[in-house]
């Protein structure tokens, strides 16, 4: 008769008596419960807005001929803005612009103006054009500072399209083009100042919401 081995009860004892832990799902629960009044408080106050932008069409020379207007209809108006380094430039093609010079044949320069910006967008940095304004003091890490800078004038900008919407109210398109050093912030700044502005009641009065990208830069 054999004896029963001591090392091998004691290894059985040893593996009966393992209990599987128990996790703790509490802080993960409290984690949820904080986490989603969260989420649903930003989605209440997010606003996200979307700009529909087309690239213009590249047609050939027999589609152009198709695509001039008859002698007695109105010529398209070509409304084209041009984002520079030195502002902005405003082109038509029937030979009219507001605040522009008759001799130019429908062009207006709006340049650079120096005016106090509110630097909550700008911390510790300068805004655009950027290499204007380097030699200039950045702003500050304080939201509510205002310091002088050049900026577009984007105030003119859009009195000048209204001029021009007087005129020729049934125009919505608007060909945007901009030099390869202006900064991508301008450029979406120009689509929402383009796109309307609000009259005294607040509603929006739409300008040239019809905003076409060249793929052409300015050269």
């Amino acid at each position: 008769m054999s004896l029963p081995d001591p090392k091998r009860k004691a290894s059985q004892r040893h593996r009966h008596s393992i209990d599987e832990p128990t996790l703790n799902l509490n802080p993960m629960m409290d984690m949820f419960a904080v986490l989603i009044p969260a989420l649903l408080m930003l989605s209440a106050v997010l606003e996200i807005s979307v700009l529909n932008v087309a690239a213009p069409k590249i047609a050939t020379p027999g589609e152009l001929e198709q695509q001039q207007p008859p002698p007695d209809e109105k010529p398209p108006l070509n409304l084209t803005l041009k984002i520079t380094g030195r502002g902005y430039e405003l082109v038509t093609a029937v030979g009219f612009v507001a605040g522009g010079d008759s001799k130019q044949g429908g062009e207006a320069s709006i340049p650079l103006v120096q005016k106090r910006t509110a630097c909550s967008r700008y911390r510790n940095y300068w805004p655009p054009p950027r290499i204007r304004n380097r030699e200039l003091s950045r702003c500050s890490s304080e939201a509510m500072e205002h310091k002088a800078f050049w900026v577009y004038d984007n105030d003119t900008l859009v009195q000048r399209l209204r001029e021009i919407k007087v005129v020729f109210p049934e125009e919505r398109r608007i060909i945007i083009t901009a030099e390869p050093s202006v900064e991508y912030e301008v450029v979406t700044d120009v689509m929402d100042a383009t796109r309307g502005v609000r009259d005294a009641a607040g509603k929006l009065q739409p300008l040239f919401d019809e905003v076409v990208v060249s793929p052409g830069l300015v050269e």
